[in-house]
């Protein structure tokens, strides 16, 4: 007999559980871009796998890349369900899930209420923070978004001058060494997808965002993150 109970109990307890996954999105807005679009749920509300899955939970991280190196950050998350027969699907999808989507919004478009024409821009330190956070995440699926045209421009580092872009393109080991000294980067980050927005405004720029972008995909992809530039 106690062996029935035993398989029975086993039985509900497999029925009741629920195969919802976490979602960490990182999200990096440039406020000193102010050029390229600024990014709108649009482009990020299918990486939160609500529509298909909403069960799952999701926490949405959102920090600004500007002319400090430390920055606040607004954390907004659903937590995900854990026995769907406890849970209220209808209160879910019908105020949880649009609440949650509202305030993850209205976070960004009060982040991107800040975008202005500023002397600095620290890009590769706010990036290092992301990554550092998402790599201590234990999340099933981990996204970093940036939107920029990824050009740090600090005391450290001037990606504007045009003898850094050289440095760049022509694969400088010493400057890729002294970057990863300065802000190194987890062991692994093969968990972690990157995806970067930008839309350059003319050829010029467009060209210079090749350069610069091949030295960042060689900063994360030397550590096994996806990289993807939109």
């Amino acid at each position: 007999m106690r062996i029935l109970i035993l398989f029975f109990t086993s039985l509900i307890l497999v029925g009741c559980s629920s195969d919802s996954q976490m979602t960490i999105v990182s999200i990096l807005q440039d406020q000193t871009d102010i050029l390229n679009a600024p990014l709108g749920m649009a482009d990020i509300s299918g990486l939160l796998q609500l529509n298909d899955h909403p069960e799952n939970g999701v926490e949405v991280h959102i920090s600004a890349i500007n002319d400090v190196g430390f920055n606040k950050t607004t954390t907004i998350a659903l937590a995900e369900v854990k026995n769907k027969y406890t849970s209220n699907e209808y209160q879910r999808k019908t105020k949880d899930i649009p609440f949650f989507i509202d305030s993850v919004a209205t976070a960004i478009e009060a982040l991107n209420a800040g975008i202005s024409k500023m002397s600095s821009s620290y890009v590769i330190q706010a990036i290092q923070k992301e990554c550092i956070y998402l790599s201590n995440s234990s999340a099933d699926t981990k996204i970093l978004v940036i939107s920029s045209d990824l050009a740090e421009n600090s005391n450290f580092l001037n990606m504007y001058d045009d003898r850094v872009l050289k440095r760049i393109k022509d694969g400088d080991t010493e400057l890729f060494n002294l970057v990863n000294e300065k802000y190194p980067l987890p062991d692994d980050l093969s968990d972690i997808q990157v995806f970067v927005h930008y839309v350059p405004k003319d050829r010029i720029k467009s060209d210079e965002f090749e350069i610069i972008s091949s030295f960042y995909r060689q900063y994360l992809t030397s550590h096994n993150a996806k990289f993807t530039i939109n």
